[in-house]
């Protein structure tokens, strides 16, 4: 794990952990839709300038949210740098899984949120890398800057995919102590 958590951070975690991932199925049709989307207000009044670029909307329904970013390949999986917002409300952790619809591919996580099982390793521009299974967010310790509204928070994260996932349909978990929502990335 390298996700910096306390101690009771991390007895919650394993409790968030015991629950099941239950992201969907792929559609019979295997048409992949993604959302669900909202039009969250992570930079108040400014989102709709912020957010121009996605239509003002956000995967998720709260209250933790994602906004994709840049991809980067390493020698086995592919890349998305990834945005995740919580709202005002989040307290404690925040655990994000993911994982393929219709396929075999876990969602893995390199970088300093990762947590769970180590999965695997890569090279990202030349640099070894440890791939973990989840992302543990301290909730707790917001990172915030200006242009955020107050009380948002935000994380920078990079999770990948194995490169020969040709179909790129992924469901993600997000689970807080109150809640457990689940959205579709395509």
């Amino acid at each position: 794990m390298t996700s910096p958590l306390s101690t009771a951070e991390r007895s919650q975690l394993h409790a968030l952990e015991a629950r099941p991932l239950a992201v969907p199925g792929m559609p019979s049709d295997g048409n992949c839709v993604g959302g669900p989307q909202s039009h969250a207000m992570p930079f108040g009044a400014k989102s709709a300038d912020y957010l121009a670029g996605t239509g003002g909307t956000l995967y998720g329904t709260g209250p933790a949210y994602f906004l994709g970013g840049g991809d980067t390949n390493g020698k086995h999986v592919s890349y998305y740098d990834v945005t995740i917002f919580t709202d005002p409300t989040v307290q404690g952790v925040v655990l994000v899984r993911g994982e393929q619809l219709g396929g075999r591919w876990k969602v893995v996580i390199a970088g300093p949120w990762a947590a769970g099982a180590i999965v695997g390793s890569d090279t990202i521009n030349g640099r070894p890398v440890t791939l973990y299974s989840e992302i543990a967010l301290p909730a707790d310790h917001p990172r915030t800057k200006p242009s955020l509204a107050p009380g948002w928070s935000y994380w920078e994260v990079r999770l990948g995919v194995d490169s020969s996932d040709t179909h790129l349909c992924l469901g993600f978990q997000i689970d807080t102590t109150p809640t457990s929502e689940v959205f579709v990335v395509t």
